[in-house]
């Protein structure tokens, strides 16, 4: 009793705080599930990506963060959708897992916002029945007026066995047509980009919580969600954000936020220095370049050689030098490009003096 009653604890915090005792930040275990559940990346490219930005992170990592946050973004979003139409277009596709083609069930309505999708192991009347028995229970759909299928033997004795057990009505139609179902054939092609990269899966359950992750992020991408448009990338990334409560205030539950990136992220970035430079005039650069010559003298060479490091930063660790040598880059490419304008500066006033006389 004791431990049930721990277990129903534990997971009650983790559903308020999910990325609680975590090694790496909310921010950056967010980002990783979303680029992934988003666009057609691996788990390895993505541990590249990672690393240009200095951080370590393994790709089974990020495989242990996709399979635990995924299906807790499917179900955060459940709440969130927008009412679907009366006309279904119901269809089915294949997913290769531990080189066994599965069957993956999916439906939307006449305006292509997703309904309903299950991963099944056949193709039969049950699993057509378990499906629509699935889509008529999600709280975003309606009961259909007319169902579109395609020629497969099992949508009708499914009908037939829903109206029979009243789960169905007996208005609703069952359109059987090959053409019709091009809207659901062509919104296959967004699961079918993701899982190519990842050459299949290799447990049943593994594709379930994936492809739950998959189809949660295709219908925030579609727009289902209410308040969030089609396009509006920035919004939809604060509302992944305002769902798991990553960069939100808790006074504004329901509020859109986007998302803070810690400082931690941000120093690990190459770029991070850069806008230093462009903060630089020419005008500037030009008479730091002229005050250089003039005190150095007419006839002086210009020297390239920027400021060095303290030498209390040479004789430390190693992790500290290369940090010490990473924050003065930028100098070098600072006093390249003074030095250069310095160099320009008496030719364009030796030919301004000959064009005058």
């Amino acid at each position: 009793m004791v431990g049930g009653k721990e277990d129903k604890r534990e997971s009650t915090m983790t559903e308020l705080h999910p990325f609680k005792w975590r090694h790496f930040e909310a921010e950056i275990i967010l980002l990783c599930v979303r680029w992934y559940l988003r666009y057609g990346l691996s788990y390895p490219d993505l541990e590249e990506i990672m690393r240009e930005r200095r951080l370590a992170i393994d790709h089974t990592t990020i495989y242990r963060w996709v399979q635990r946050d995924a299906p807790e973004l499917e179900k955060r979003c459940r709440s969130h959708l927008n009412v679907t139409t009366d006309s279904w277009r119901v269809d089915e596709t294949y997913v290769k897992i531990k080189g066994v083609w599965m069957y993956l069930y999916r439906a939307v309505d006449s305006q292509g916002n997703t309904l309903e999708f299950l991963l099944s192991a056949t193709r039969d009347t049950q699993a057509a029945k378990r499906f629509f028995a699935k889509a008529l229970g999600a709280s975003h759909t309606v009961t259909p007026r007319v169902i579109t299928v395609d020629k497969n033997a099992a949508y009708p004795k499914a009908r037939k066995e829903l109206k029979g057990a009243g789960d169905l009505t007996t208005s609703s139609e069952l359109r059987q047509s090959k053409y019709l179902n091009n809207l659901v054939e062509q919104d296959h092609l967004f699961i079918k980009r993701l899982v190519k990269p990842g050459l299949g899966f290799f447990s049943f359950e593994t594709a379930r919580r994936t492809l739950q992750g998959y189809e949660a992020m295709n219908m925030i991408r579609k727009g289902q969600i209410h308040g969030v448009e089609k396009r509006d990338i920035t919004c939809q990334v604060a509302f992944i954000a305002n769902l798991f409560g990553v960069g939100a205030s808790s006074g504004q539950e329901g509020a859109f936020h986007p998302p803070c990136i810690s400082s931690l992220f941000l120093q690990h970035s190459p770029h991070r220095r850069q806008p230093n430079l462009i903060r630089c005039s020419l005008p500037g650069l030009a008479a730091a370049g002229a005050h250089n010559l003039t005190s150095r003298g007419a006839g002086a060479t210009p020297s390239f050689r920027p400021r060095q490091p303290s030498g209390s930063n040479l004789c430390c660790s190693g992790r500290r030098r290369r940090l010490a040598l990473r924050c003065c880059w930028p100098e070098y490419t600072l006093a390249f490009l003074v030095r250069l304008v310095a160099l320009a500066l008496p030719c364009a006033t030796a030919d301004q003096r000959s064009c005058d006389r």
